[in-house]
């Protein structure tokens, strides 16, 4: 076909409309609901065997690797209007509506919402873009809420694509941010999950009876999904594995290690000693991806006198390139510098706000710091923050390393802790 080649085709992928006869699914989710995107790992009876079965292992990493995801920014409407797809693949079908049937709640979080993104929420006219942001508990934010039964319908519809069940009963395993394992942010989310929903979308309708919900902190479920899938690697390929075994090893077998998981909105932090958390180190910052692009915005303001959009910072902050009208200015100095400077904030809020109220614990004694999310992945340049953070660290303690874990594992390792636990229940 003529300039079939200049067609943009997206993902392809195209979710066929309706259910199926099958009554009903039970399914464990994990899930992790960042600021940027809400990530889903789902598992049923069949996947459930996959991993109880050690022969097995190349098809329960296939499984652990179908992570299904959206956008986590979105927008509500009141009407219904039609807004036309660009496409008939799923990124360009992002309009659903969800309802609250029943919770526990005395003023729910999740009612009943038209929630349109990507191309979708763009292309409509009057519509206000809401996000998650670094300061408000995810527990009391309703976005939060929306965005995980939104993900949980995508996520099934992507799963069960043809033959979609009109009734999933959800055995649910959520990261939140260090901060909000308190009993109240706790209390406060079972009282708003727990219950039945509805997803709807096109001519598909499922019902979603969320039955249990266990938490986890993000650093927690990426060292604890990272673990499980080095290990996967390993068995499935011990001669050309030994690097994931020696990862997992030392996560699984460290004395003292920290970890920081930068997301969109904030940095958690974690310690683990001897294999298990220690809650008093816990602890969130608001130094996360929001607030590199807002050090970008100043500094391009501050150099150049220009002022630069969200949009445009955080391609910049990837290309090293900002974009000006038809051509491009290097930025490159000011991308370095900006990572730089949230790596010294890093190192400086490590050391006082945990490091220091912790009379048993000096960087010293720490073997090494692992960083997990995008926010310490390397832009186009090579720029990435965990070098300058490595080079600060290690002036302080020469000794102690800093390891990139490239790949997001949160979902993953909330779905692995899910189906442990429901393994022991079963067996008890």
């Amino acid at each position: 076909m003529l300039g079939e080649s200049r067609i943009k085709k997206g993902s392809g992928i195209v979710i066929k409309e309706g259910n199926s006869l099958s009554s009903s699914v039970n399914l464990i989710a994990g899930i992790d609901a960042g600021s940027t995107e809400t990530r889903v790992c789902l598992a049923d009876a069949t996947d459930a065997e996959l991993f109880a079965n050690e022969s097995r292992v190349k098809e329960a990493l296939q499984a652990l690797g179908k992570v299904y995801t959206i956008p986590s920014t979105y927008a509500t409407t009141m009407d219904n209007r039609e807004i036309i797809p660009a496409s008939q693949n799923i990124e360009d079908n992002y309009d659903s509506t969800i309802m609250m049937v029943r919770v526990s709640a005395e003023h729910p979080m999740v009612t009943r919402h038209r929630v349109l993104r990507g191309k979708k929420m763009r292309d409509a006219t009057g519509l206000v873009a809401r996000y998650l942001d670094s300061s408000t508990n995810k527990s009391d934010n309703p976005i939060f809420y929306i965005n995980i039964i939104d993900a949980l319908g995508y996520a099934i519809m992507h799963k069960y694509n043809g033959a979609i069940p009109r009734t999933v009963n959800v055995q649910m395993v959520l990261s939140v941010r260090p901060k909000e394992q308190t009993s109240i942010c706790r209390d406060r989310m079972i009282e708003n999950i727990i219950g039945q929903f509805i997803f709807s979308w096109k001519n598909t309708s499922i019902t979603l009876n969320i039955q249990s919900i266990d938490f986890t902190t993000e650093p927690e479920a990426q060292v604890f999904g990272t673990t499980t899938i080095c290990d996967l690697k390993y068995t499935e390929n011990p001669d050309t594995g030994e690097s994931f075994k020696e990862l997992a090893d030392r996560l699984s077998n460290s004395r003292t290690y920290i970890h920081i998981e930068g997301g969109g909105s904030s940095i958690g932090v974690e310690v683990v000693r001897d294999g298990q958390l220690v809650d008093s180190c816990s602890s969130t910052f608001q130094l996360g991806g929001n607030y590199l692009c807002q050090i970008f915005i100043d500094r391009v303001r501050e150099s150049i006198g220009r002022t630069v959009s969200v949009d445009a910072a955080n391609e910049a902050l990837v290309t090293t390139l900002l974009r000006d009208g038809r051509d491009t200015i290097d930025v490159n100095g000011i991308v370095a510098d900006c990572k730089n400077q949230l790596a010294l904030d890093i190192v400086e809020r490590l050391r006082h706000n945990v490091i220091d109220l912790n009379h048993w614990l000096s960087l010293q004694d720490v073997e090494f710091i692992t960083l997990g999310g995008r926010l310490f992945r390397q832009d186009k340049r090579g720029n990435t923050i965990s070098t300058y953070l490595r080079e600060y660290i290690q002036q302080i303690s020469p000794n102690t390393d800093v390891i990139v874990l490239t790949e997001n594992c949160i979902p993953q390792g909330n779905l692995v802790i899910g189906l442990n636990a429901d393994n022991e229940s079963a067996t008890a």
